[in-house]
């Protein structure tokens, strides 16, 4: 064995032409040359050499040799670089969620600072953009009354509000009335209520055509102006 590998050293260019020649293992393997991974070969004493087909012997005065077809598994190599980052994907789609009330009768009339709640509104998890609209007349006895209302939501605390002055003037059979437009939005992990809430000092004001939606969105921008 000493000597075949002493001959292979000695004639390692033409050993390797060889192999480029055959295609690599390549060939070996659809030529019927591989035998279990193994390629098996001859060398004749003037440096030829000839691939052993599977059930073949070398002849007399030649050297038999064997390599691995495959070599070892070498190290994994390190991580490439991040590929470039994909295009924006399709916007999903929205859901909406409404409740309304036709009308709510007189309202009591309520402590200063305290919230008397008129709707309720319950989604599901989600990013909202939400809104409300209660329309309110003056139908007491008094010339003035004013009433303020308030859009929030129980989880987050995320809310609207506005106040609104009512004039009445009964000599002129005119009741004032005029609707209050509430806006307000948050991303409620575990869902939650948007209350549409009021509070007034007058007994008798009214509200009509009361509404509050709900849209679900992928995501809100704010922008704070200066």
């Amino acid at each position: 064995m000493a000597k075949v590998l002493h001959y292979l050293r000695r004639n390692a260019i033409g050993a390797l032409a060889l192999f480029v020649a055959l295609g690599g293992t390549g060939y070996a393997a659809t030529g019927g040359f591989s035998q279990g991974g193994t390629l098996r070969a001859c060398v004749n004493a003037e440096g030829g050499m000839r691939l052993l087909k599977s059930g073949r012997r070398c002849h007399k005065g030649q050297k038999a040799v064997a390599w691995n077809q495959q070599g070892i598994k070498g190290a994994t190599g390190s991580p490439g670089a991040p590929g470039a980052q994909g295009s924006q994907g399709p916007i999903g789609p929205s859901n909406a969620y409404e409740t309304s009330l036709g009308a709510t009768g007189p309202i009591a009339s309520t402590p200063e600072f305290s919230l008397k709640t008129i709707a309720t509104l319950a989604v599901p998890s989600g990013t909202y953009v939400a809104s409300a609209k209660p329309t309110i007349e003056n139908n007491t006895a008094e010339e003035e009354a004013k009433i303020v209302c308030d859009l929030t939501n129980d989880q987050s605390g995320e809310e609207d509000a506005d106040e609104i002055t009512l004039v009445k003037k009964p000599n002129e059979g005119f009741f004032d009335r005029r609707a209050i437009a509430l806006e307000a939005s948050a991303k409620l992990p575990a869902g939650g209520k948007w209350q549409l809430q009021c509070s007034t000092g007058s007994k008798h004001l009214e509200l009509f055509d009361i509404k509050i939606q709900a849209i679900q969105v992928g995501a809100v921008t704010r922008t704070f102006l200066p």
